[in-house]
């Protein structure tokens, strides 16, 4: 499989600072205990309620995604690279959000498609699909319905992104990108 990268922001990582990173498993308590410490760096940026609010819940969002989705537990030889992460970078148009961990090889094919999906949707296709999610779609034995990634989509008002780097024949690393603008 390879690397295979899908964004262009990852190789222009110079452009932003990082204002906030988390590495390493967390639980609840630690979504909590990081959500709170955004709230103040961003505050401390002086930014705006409403972004605040979005980049929390976006925040939020992919924090959870990266507790109930990750492989992680079951890899055993986890390095600096291969942890959860957490990170917030800023640029003079954007905050991106970065998530990162670790996937069961076998679940990237039925993930990249998802996420390419999202990716290519507008906002109001998403807003549409999200809303017939709620209506008819099934949840998963995780508690979801497949909703966090478009809640992400949804929220930021931007493309998602994302990127698979191989780990070795069982695990693959995988980032998700949110962008919302200053």
């Amino acid at each position: 499989m390879g690397i295979v990268v899908f964004n262009t922001m990852e190789n222009n990582r110079n452009t932003f600072e990082e204002i906030y990173c988390q590495l390493g498993h967390w639980d609840y308590n630690g979504i909590g205990e990081q959500l709170f410490t955004i709230g103040e760096i961003l505050e401390n940026h002086n930014v705006d309620r409403f972004t605040l609010k979005r980049i929390i819940f976006c925040s939020l969002e992919m924090m959870e995604n990266v507790f109930h989705h990750s492989g992680q537990s079951k890899y055993d030889t986890e390095k600096d690279s291969h942890q959860s992460e957490f990170r917030i970078d800023l640029n003079e148009h954007y905050f991106r959000l970065c998530s990162g961990n670790v996937v069961h090889n076998a679940d990237i094919e039925p993930l990249r498609k998802r996420l390419q999906e999202v990716k290519d949707l507008s906002i109001p296709e998403i807003r549409k699909i999200y809303i017939d999610q709620l209506k008819y779609g099934s949840f998963s034995n995780k508690g979801g319905a497949g909703l966090g990634i478009m809640e992400v989509a949804k929220i930021s008002k931007n493309p998602i992104d994302y990127m698979f780097k191989e780990i070795d024949k069982d695990y693959t690393y995988l980032r998700l990108y949110a962008f919302i603008n200053k």
